[in-house]
């Protein structure tokens, strides 16, 4: 068996890029992933194909949702055009006390290949309770979108600290219309646009790994073979593969990771081959688990011994506790009567409202909120609900009006009751604990909520929008899929898992650098913080095995 310097579980956002920072740095590292092989441009099997090569042009019948994907069905991005990406859920890989959506790709890229794209760096005041500043993350954050690519727009707000971007998708006229309005009456709260992931003036560094300008063909969850937005198998894996350090497998289940309690290390990783079912024994000097928030804290919890009881690296009993989320699919919405005919349906973001609430006084909860902003017209997609044919119909749907919503997403604190921990009397087809999650957003998140549909209509009316409404799906934790936490960073060894650059307390040589070892959500999408800080750990680790230190 050929010898690795580090081994790395998860080829997803996290993953790929510790990967990529390993190999650049020289070293040799074997990327697992339980997902299928993914062949950027190959694997994209419905990219470009029409709606009506489809039965029922995309949609997914309810009988079939219901009976193979009862829990996938919550994400945004399933469709018959994306089934072949996600986990069936029939085999029901985990069990939940109070409803819990664990979305959950098949592929290797993980949810790379469906993430929303929208990319924002937490700020000083997210950092607040970590070991670690904005200021020690920034120069990697600097890294990684130079790498990937975000387009968006410099506002000089300390909330929602600018970056490195490519030229902004423009507003539209209505959003330029709220923008200005919103100026007018508010002097804490913006509209900008949507910072995401898309290439709009490729690098050299872009072009030479393939990758091209989006042409806002608005089917990035299908897959992109322009590479036009950031996935792990198009950019940071492809990176990591041309170095030529990179050995992959896939279809291939982490069960433990085995400590020796002499020399205070992992010595090697047990996986299984999805397809014959065999076991076999890996070793490496390092070992990072990026398999996401759940399934690495599954791993440790699975990897006990002597030394570890209670899960490897869970001698503070931390192991699995504040499991986070954030809250989506609330706000408001509400009519803008100016006209409008610059409307781009296929951009592939919205506008934003950066946090404004830690301004306000006297609030009755803890933690913040953000807006994600779209403008619709409320007839295009139930034109089939207008009585009328031909020219009336289209007279009809071309009079209606245009909206402006306020989409939030909302912080979730860390809960020490918010739990991952394991069903050791029921294991999966592979002998793995199903994990058992016990999650809930308490009164405090319940209080933002009232806040945030009270303070978003309050708003839209400011600026003038009519026929002003708020509303609320209630969500449960797990389907905005940006779950975080259960294995926290921290300086103190006994309220901690992992220390300031992602290195588990107890165990020299394991490293889990995903979203597990998020402190705190913050209110922004998660992804460009768990690449940033995969980066720096991978970085931290290659300095300690070139010294010898590992």
């Amino acid at each position: 068996m050929k010898l690795f310097d580090v081994v790395v579980v998860g080829a997803g956002v996290s993953g790929s890029w510790a990967a990529k920072e390993l190999t650049e740095q020289g070293l040799k590292v074997l990327l697992l992933d339980r997902g299928s092989k993914i062949i950027h441009k190959d694997s994209y099997i419905t990219e470009d194909k029409p709606s009506t090569d489809f039965k029922f042009r995309g949609k997914l019948p309810p009988a079939l949702l219901n009976a193979i994907y009862p829990i996938q069905k919550n994400s945004y991005a399933l469709s018959d055009f994306t089934r072949h990406f996600f986990i069936k859920d029939k085999n029901w890989e985990y069990n939940s006390t109070s409803p819990f959506s664990w979305i959950r790709s098949q592929k290797a890229g993980g949810k790379s290949l469906l993430w929303g794209r929208q990319t924002y760096r937490m700020s000083e005041l997210d950092f607040k309770n970590w070991p670690i500043s904005y200021e020690d993350l920034k120069p990697w954050y600097d890294k990684v979108e130079i790498f990937i690519g975000v387009s968006g727009k410099n506002e000089g707000l300390e909330i929602v600290p600018d970056g490195i971007f490519q030229p902004p998708f423009p507003l539209n006229s209505i959003e330029r219309h709220v923008k200005s309005k919103l100026k007018q009456n508010f002097s804490d709260i913006h509209l900008t646009n949507g910072r995401c992931a898309h290439l709009t003036a490729p690098t050299d560094e872009q072009v030479n790994l393939g990758r091209m300008s989006c042409i806002k063909k608005n089917q990035c969850e299908r897959g992109c073979s322009r590479a036009a937005y950031y996935s792990a198998e198009s950019s940071s894996t492809k990176a990591a593969r041309n170095t030529g350090n990179l050995t992959e497998m896939y279809d291939s289940v982490v069960l433990k990771l085995n400590f020796e309690p002499g020399r205070n290390k992992v010595v090697s990783i047990t996986v299984i081959d999805k397809k014959s079912k065999n076991a076999q024994e890996i070793s490496a000097k390092a070992f990072f688990l990026c398999a996401s928030t759940i399934a690495s804290t599954q791993i440790l919890l699975n990897s006990k011994s002597t030394s570890f009881p209670q899960g490897l690296g869970n001698s503070s009993g931390v192991l699995g506790h504040y499991l986070m989320d954030h809250m989506t699919s609330l706000g408001a919405k509400g009519i803008v009567e100016i006209e409008s005919n610059d409307i781009d349906f296929t951009r592939p973001t919205g506008s934003y409202i950066p946090r404004f609430n830690h301004k306000l006084k006297n609030l009755d909860y803890k933690g913040g909120y953000a807006f994600q902003c779209y403008v619709s017209r409320g007839s295009w997609s139930k034109a089939h609900l207008h009585p009328g044919i031909g020219s009336s119909l289209k007279k009809k749907i071309e009079e209606s009006k245009w909206y402006f919503q306020m989409d939030a997403l909302a912080e979730m604190q860390p809960h020490f009751d918010n739990t991952i921990t394991l069903n050791e009397n029921e294991t999966d087809e592979y002998d793995l604990p199903l994990v058992k999650i016990d999650c809930k957003f308490k009164q405090n998140e319940l209080r933002m909520k009232d806040d945030i549909k009270l303070k978003s209509v309050e708003i839209l009316k400011k600026v003038g929008l009519k026929n002003v409404e708020s509303y609320d799906s209630n969500n449960v934790p797990g389907q905005t899929i940006h779950e975080m936490g259960t294995a926290r960073m921290g300086n103190n060894p006994k309220e901690s898992v992992v220390n300031q650059f992602n290195k588990l307390h107890d165990v020299a040589n394991v490293f889990v650098a995903d979203g597990s070892c998020m402190v705190s959500s913050g209110c922004v999408n998660p992804s460009l913080t768990y690449m940033a800080l995969a980066a720096r750990a991978a970085n931290y680790c290659s300095s300690l095995i070139k010294n010898n230190q590992l």
